[in-house]
């Protein structure tokens, strides 16, 4: 299978930050240029769809957001929706102690990850998943904001669905013999 050809490039970056005011404002744009094949012509128009090899995107277009000392702030959106772009620009502008980065934080295992078995492997992951299902359970306690209290337990959730998913593997595997 011959790979194609992809063309990325960020042609607008532009970014304000009012320290005062602690407000970011943002304009991203990037363009992508990819080959187009036989199959990709085929597909097009059996769906009566136009066909370019190039397009523009706008991710950002005057887009002001606040953030405040002690506002958690929390993106989601599709693979390739530049929540990483976004991020990179609000972090880039403030001092090192006023953003954590997940890649800062160190998560300090037991063992070394060689070390353990399948087992020891399982076990550590459901503690983790369980550490983090009451983190995120005990944000949602001290928040007042309903809309962050649904995303806190929402989160704990998908925390207690990972859990419930390595102990279903531990029972299964580990367990299958007993």
């Amino acid at each position: 299978m011959r790979h194609r050809k992809e063309h990325f490039r960020i042609n607008k970056f532009a970014r304000r930050y009012n320290r005062k005011t602690g407000k970011f404002t943002f304009n991203i744009s990037y363009e992508t240029k990819t080959d187009i094949t036989d199959r990709t012509v085929e597909v097009a128009e059996a769906f009566g769809l136009g066909i370019s090899d190039y397009q523009k995107h706008v991710l950002y277009d005057d887009v002001e957001l606040k953030i405040g000392p002690k506002d958690i702030v929390y993106l989601t959106g599709d693979s390739g929706s530049g929540k990483s772009v976004l991020l990179n620009a609000i972090v880039a502008d403030l001092k090192p102690q006023e953003a954590v980065r997940l890649s800062d934080v160190k998560i300090d295992a037991e063992k070394q990850a060689a070390e353990l078995d399948y087992q020891q492997a399982l076990i550590l992951a459901m503690k983790k998943e369980k550490a983090a299902f009451k983190l995120y359970h005990d944000l949602a306690a001290k928040v007042e904001d309903d809309s962050i209290k649904d995303l806190f337990l929402g989160l704990a959730q998908e925390e207690a669905k990972h859990k419930l998913r390595f102990e279903i593997e531990y029972d299964e595997v580990i367990l299958k013999d007993n």
